[in-house]
This record gives C-alpha cells, sequence and structure tokens, in this order.
C-alpha cells in the first residue's frame, strides 16, 4: 500500500546517511534477465541496482 509519508522518511534517511544498504551489482536495465538469475542465485552480499 502506497504510504507517502513514510517514503518521504526513507528519503530522509538516505539523504541523511541514516539508512545504508551494500550494493552489489549495478547493471543496465537491458540486462535484467541476468540480474534476477544472480538475485535468485543468493551468492552476491548487497542489492543489484539495475540502471534505466
Amino acid at each position: 500500500m502506497p504510504d507517502a509519508a513514510r517514503l518521504a522518511e526513507s528519503l530522509r534517511k538516505v539523504a541523511d546517511r541514516e539508512l545504508i544498504t551494500r550494493v552489489a551489482d549495478v547493471m543496465p536495465l537491458e540486462e535484467v534477465a541476468e540480474a534476477h538469475r544472480r538475485a535468485e542465485a543468493g551468492h552476491r552480499p548487497g542489492r543489484i541496482i539495475l540502471m534505466i
């Protein structure tokens, strides 16, 4: 369910560096199938970011 207040709070935490996550890979959107395979394999510590 969309929650604008929660989104705003999350964005503030990111800007203030209170909310940090690991990034395992940054991939172009065209490689979404490969990104999905990597995510399902579970061998990467962190998130896979798709660039639009």
